[in-house]
């Protein structure tokens, strides 16, 4: 006698975002794994707490963790992501779905944090008749450690003279 059969198969990662060596990613990206089969029952809203969390991060991230159905899990971070900082995603191995299938090895990723660049210089490079009272302006890409850039931020006279100025900082405030 003989007879077939199918079997279950092991549980897989089958897409994560952002994708696999992504960089200069905004600090308050949603992180996305999607898995090919159910992981968790269908359940309510109020019972999320008692589901599985899958997903941990090198350097650690805090943030909230939550199923947007039986097979994709979203984690937002509390705070963003730290700027200009490479991260690991895992996924453990062992994690099972519905009817008990495993995950058979740890899934990982990696991605970036955008870093920090200059977006607009005022007055633009090159410009003639500048006053000598007229404000200097740099905007940046994203909230700066005001101390760093004081320390690093410079302005000289053509001939190479050290130029005296205050700091006035506007917009965001640094990144804690």
């Amino acid at each position: 006698a003989s007879f077939d059969f199918g079997t279950v198969g092991f549980l897989e990662v089958t897409q994560v975002m952002p994708s696999p060596d992504s960089d200069e990613l905004d600090p308050d990206t949603v992180v996305t794994v999607v898995f090919n089969r159910p992981v968790v029952p269908l359940t309510a809203i109020s019972h999320q707490g008692e589901l599985p969390q899958p997903l941990t991060f090198v350097p650690p991230v805090r943030g909230r963790g939550e199923w947007l159905n039986t097979s994709i899990y979203l984690f937002t971070p509390e705070d963003g992501f730290l700027p200009a900082t490479h991260y690991k995603a895992r996924v453990a191995a062992g994690l099972t779905d519905t009817t008990g299938a495993v995950l058979e090895q740890d899934y990982t990723w990696e991605f970036e944090t955008i870093r920090p660049a200059i977006l607009q210089v005022s007055p633009a490079e090159d410009s003639v008749l500048v006053g000598p009272t007229d404000v200097i302006s740099v905007t940046f890409n994203q909230p700066m450690d005001h101390a760093s850039v004081e320390g690093l931020l410079s302005l000289a006279t053509a001939g190479g003279e050290p130029v005296a100025g205050t700091y006035r900082w506007s917009g965001a405030d640094k990144p804690n």
